[in-house]
């Protein structure tokens, strides 16, 4: 098995952001510990990845500091294990994969703090080796202004430029804030094999 996180330490970038959600803390934190979510939310950098081409085996430990949630997936004679580790009651550490081509593996240390019933507050400070000098970033529209789009039914997911830097938010939110600023309705729910690590934090 594979410890990503060697690879990734050597980065030389760092940097940190303050992101204002508009959803409730605890949706943040399981979406955090859902490790399926990957191969299709973010389906367009899962295919990026050789790491990411298969669905996992799902587990998660409780341990001292909180849960570990483990991925393993199976490529052949290949076995690739993704970890990531919640760090209670708000923390997540976990190794994210390249957000374009661009791109390579980053460490993202993440603090999710509930500013109100409806609105989470992340405080993220991420570690990605570079490969070459950071080009120019084309003038974007913000987030909120995908998210906005994607959900009144004016644009796909598809049709955002998979180039974007921040596509990673955008597709996160979208699926976030369709379940509705506070989700709390789950008395219908069937939570699987695949939801081991959400089981565990509820």
């Amino acid at each position: 098995s594979r410890d990503w996180s060697s690879d990734v330490c050597s980065s030389d970038l760092l940097s940190n952001s303050r992101w204002d959600l508009p959803h409730n803390f605890f949706q943040r934190m399981e979406n955090d510990l859902d490790e399926a979510h990957v191969n299709f939310v973010h389906k367009t950098q899962a295919d990026l990845a050789l790491e990411l081409s298969v669905l996992p085996q799902f587990d998660a430990k409780e341990t001292d500091y909180g849960i570990l949630r483990i991925g393993t997936r199976h490529r052949g004679a290949t076995k690739d294990v993704r970890y990531s580790h919640m760090l209670m009651p708000n923390t997540t550490l976990i190794v994210v994969p390249p957000s374009t081509q661009e791109d390579n593996w980053a460490v993202h240390l993440a603090w999710r703090v509930p500013a109100s019933a409806d609105k989470t507050v992340s405080l993220v400070a991420s570690r990605r080796k570079i490969h070459a000098p950071a080009k120019e970033a084309p003038a974007w529209p913000p987030v909120d202004y995908y998210v906005k789009e994607v959900l009144e039914g004016r644009m796909r997911m598809r049709d955002i430029d998979p180039a974007h830097p921040l596509l990673f938010n955008i597709q996160d939110n979208v699926v976030l804030l369709a379940q509705g600023a506070v989700y709390d309705d789950r008395e219908t729910e069937r939570l699987g094999q695949s939801d081991a690590a959400v089981i565990l934090l509820r």
